[in-house]
């Protein structure tokens, strides 16, 4: 720095500091956003729908190499809730950790993670900052966070003290823009790839199922040579043997089979779904669920994750692959709430219609007092 800037910096410094903090800014030596030893890469999506994430992200994690660990960042709760209760996740080992855990419970899933007796957590931006996880290799986002410092901070848990490290976000193009953002602020090389096609998924799943197939030791299955001895019949082989590939693969299917009897309900001949909507404020009533779902929706009732209906059978396949809806096969029976119930009364948080039958209770144990009163006091004017 010259003597001349140095002279006017001083000369500045008594009257006016903002200035010397922007002369000096030209000169100071600012660390990169993130890390050189982390690689970024992000998968577009083909479509705008859960489903199509989900899968993305099976694909990504079961894509990863056999001894390493992953951070999955979801951006609320709920999500990542959501993400770890999904069955084809939650068959990869995949655990959550948020905010509404007791912390006694955020301890130990911690503590398992560093120690790699877990492999996959998934959390919200509770860990992105302030929590060292040596030799993390890998961070993944579930979708784009809501600004670049909150990318900054998930990327920051990988590629630490100059060890190499990767971050994977998934994004379609509702998120684009936000990658953009992203990008321009980390000025970091992305590597950008599309998630393969249903068919490669379920082709690469198959091949997966096959080598687990194949490494499974003679130990545990040699007592079962007469039932496959049984099963085998002349010329039949090869179907058997597919059948069996076909069942033992749960990853090629992420969604749950559709079953005779609703999950939820019991009624034969239909499926019970769940519908996303987080906050209820895609679709604020049942008429408004109804009128973006392109088949009959039957006992449909609001959960905390969106709504739960029954769909006929013959209609299910239709509903998921539409796309008009975010929708997914229960496999466990959510908690539910009548939508109906939703307003509250006035200071005693109890919904408006059970007000009215209070009050009309009220009303009439009041009249039964007064007909009392009265009766009392005309059976003592009577005996006196």
């Amino acid at each position: 720095m010259s003597d001349a800037v140095v002279s006017k910096v001083t000369e500045m410094g008594g009257t006016n500091p903002a200035k010397v903090d922007l002369v000096a800014s030209g000169f100071s030596y600012r660390q990169p956003a993130t890390v050189r030893s982390t690689t970024h890469r992000m998968i577009r999506l083909p479509e705008r729908a859960n489903l199509t994430r989900y899968r993305g992200l099976c694909h990504v994690l079961r894509g990863l190499a056999a001894d390493s660990q992953a951070l999955i960042f979801a951006n609320t709760t709920k999500e990542a809730l959501a993400v770890a209760r999904h069955p084809a996740v939650e068959a990869l080992g995949v655990k959550p950790l948020h905010s509404d855990m007791p912390q006694s419970q955020r301890d130990w899933l911690l503590n398992s993670f560093r120690g790699r007796r877990i492999r996959f957590l998934v959390t919200t931006d509770l860990l992105s900052r302030g929590i060292d996880l040596p030799g993390l290799q890998y961070v993944i986002l579930f979708r784009p966070p809501e600004d670049p410092t909150g990318y900054i901070h998930r990327a920051g848990r990988t590629g630490r003290a100059g060890e190499g490290g990767e971050v994977i976000t998934l994004y379609d193009k509702g998120d684009w823009s936000m990658m953009q953002k992203i990008m321009e602020a980390t000025k970091q090389n992305f590597e950008n790839s599309s998630l393969p096609t249903e068919e490669e998924l379920r082709s690469h799943a198959y091949a997966a199922v096959a080598t687990e197939i194949l490494s499974v030791p003679s130990s545990s299955w040699k007592c079962l040579e007469d039932i496959a001895r049984e099963l085998v019949t002349e010329g039949k082989a090869r179907e058997v043997l597919a059948r069996v590939v076909s069942l033992l693969n749960t990853d090629a299917q992420l969604q749950p089979k559709k079953s005779r009897v609703s999950l939820y309900s019991g009624v034969p001949d239909f499926t019970a779904v769940l519908i996303s909507d987080f906050d209820h404020t895609l679709y604020p009533s049942v008429d408004a669920l109804q009128s973006r779902v392109p088949c009959p929706l039957e006992r449909v009732r609001k959960a905390e994750a969106g709504w739960v209906a029954d769909v006929p059978n013959a209609s299910v396949d239709y509903l998921l692959k539409s796309g008009a809806v975010e929708a997914n096969i229960l496999d466990r029976v959510p908690k539910t709430f009548d939508a109906e119930k939703t307003k509250k009364a006035k200071g005693r948080g109890v919904p408006w219609r059970h007000a009215r039958e209070l009050t009309k209770l009220r009303a009439a144990k009041a009249r039964h007092k007064r007909e009392a009163r009265k009766s009392a006091l005309r059976e003592g004017m009577r005996m006196s």
